[in-house]
């Protein structure tokens, strides 16, 4: 995998990084990949370098290409599959769990109106006043099935400094009761169940509805 990440000069165009036992590696495209005795993972992170410019002071340029959640989704799950194919005797491992993470960061204006109605449900035991800054995190079970359950861990934070953008992370993961074969094909049905599953829950999040006391006193009703 790394022969592939060198430019024209034939010079690297990752980094490698260990810490506490979980081995790293980045590339230049917004790709990381880590892993360790128990787990692979593959995320896409924006990333930005100095630019020389003659004449003047150096100006940020992306090299990694921007593209909507939904579209990198699927980039990600294919390169997580090879990198896990690559695991020390794989065939013998079980997949006991998968997970998909969403991290955005924005400005209050900009929230879904899922995530307004929240804060403003938070901010009610002290009169709707604004809250100037929070941190919540919340692991919940959304669904069970025969062989696997759903959680999501929620996370949202406002920092106090107005310049600071609010961070949202829905990490969503489906933890299989018995452990699944690591086949190839295998990991490809889990991670696609696993995204529509997750994607279908943000998309939730997101409209509000979840947070509607209207609706939840029907649903307990």
């Amino acid at each position: 995998m790394l022969d592939r990440m060198v430019d024209q000069f034939h010079k690297p165009t990752f980094s490698i990084a260990e810490n506490g036992g979980l081995l790293s590696f980045s590339n230049r495209d917004g790709f990381v990949y880590q892993a360790d005795h128990l787990r692979a993972a593959v995320t896409f992170q924006y990333h930005l370098k100095a630019k020389p410019v003659s004449g003047g002071p150096p100006i940020m340029e992306m090299l990694s290409t921007p593209q909507p959640y939904t579209e990198m989704l699927p980039i990600v799950s294919e390169k997580l599959v090879e990198a896990t194919r690559l695991l020390p005797q794989v065939s013998k491992r079980k997949i006991l769990q998968v997970g998909i993470v969403s991290v955005t960061r924005a400005a209050l204006a900009d929230l879904p109106p899922g995530i307004v109605r929240f804060i403003e449900y938070l901010k009610r035991p002290w009169s709707n006043k604004d809250l100037p800054s929070f941190s919540i995190e919340i692991v919940s079970e959304i669904e069970e099935a025969e062989h696997w359950v759903d959680r999501c861990q929620h996370r949202i934070v406002l920092a106090e400094d107005p310049d600071e953008l609010m961070s949202l992370t829905f990490d969503f993961h489906r933890k299989f009761k018995v452990g699944q074969p690591s086949s190839e094909s295998q990991m490809k049905t889990l991670l696609a169940k696993g995204s529509e599953a997750a994607l279908s829950y943000f998309e939730r999040i997101g409209e509000g509805n979840l947070f509607d006391e209207y609706l939840i006193g029907r649903k307990a009703i």
